[in-house]
């Protein structure tokens, strides 16, 4: 890196570092070129991110792949994480690697990974059940009583984080190494979910989900070992 793609580099992080250490609940971090952790949040370390965590998730296939990408196209890149850290905290979160690029140089001389918990805990559940049933506890007696297959855990998973059906295939397909069709997800969710959670269309599913809670519930075998899947051209509401 020559001394204006490194001067240029030192002056965005050490801006970035006075926004990290002005506000709170940041996520993420800047890297270099070469994915060297160069600047982290103070919040990162809070949500049980340690040094040692951190450069695992770096280096791991997953990230590497969006790094790459990042570094041969300059453009941003999103990614979908589900993980199960050290200290039992599971978090899921939609990372966004960011290219920095020196406008004198054109060079890319960092990546800004800015980060953000997606938040499966829903205020508006509990009240809804509230309002409904007098239920004040957050009991998962109702999601007991529904026969879920694994597949369709997933599906609900996906499908309570507003991914389209084309995404949630796509998704799939990588979690279980074979194609899935938009058609087949569809399938899922307009017959067998449907009938299972006697509704008639997807607004009415997504309400009963979240009525039972199943915006809190995560599949085993996501967390096993991760989840990690690049979803920059899929349509997902965050922030």
């Amino acid at each position: 890196m020559n001394e204006i793609d490194k001067e240029f580099q030192k002056q965005f992080c050490d801006s970035l570092k006075f926004v990290f250490d002005h506000t709170e609940g940041l996520i993420g971090g800047v890297l270099s070129p070469q994915f060297d952790l160069l600047l982290k949040a103070k919040f990162s370390t809070t949500v049980g991110l340690d040094e040692s965590e951190i450069a695992k998730l770096i280096i791991s296939k997953q990230v590497n792949d969006c790094l790459q990408k990042v570094l041969s196209t300059k453009k941003t890149v999103k990614l979908l994480a589900a993980k199960s850290f050290s200290n039992q905290n599971i978090k899921i979160f939609i990372a966004h690697y960011i290219p920095i690029v020196n406008p004198a140089t054109n060079n890319l001389v960092a990546i800004w990974v800015r980060s953000g918990p997606i938040d499966v805990f829903d205020i508006s559940a509990i009240l809804l059940r509230y309002f409904k049933h007098g239920e004040t506890s957050l009991s998962t007696s109702n999601q007991e009583k529904i026969n879920l297959t694994e597949k369709e855990k997933c599906v609900i998973f996906f499908f309570m984080l507003n991914l389209e059906s084309q995404a949630i295939a796509d998704l799939m397909s990588k979690l279980e190494n074979k194609q899935v069709t938009k058609n087949a997800i569809d399938q899922i969710l307009n017959k067998r979910l449907f009938l299972k959670f006697n509704v008639y269309n997807r607004k009415s599913l997504h309400e009963k989900l979240s009525e039972y809670g199943f915006q809190r519930i995560i599949p085993h075998n996501i967390l096993v070992d991760g989840l990690f899947f690049d979803i920059t051209d899929y349509v997902v509401f965050d922030n």
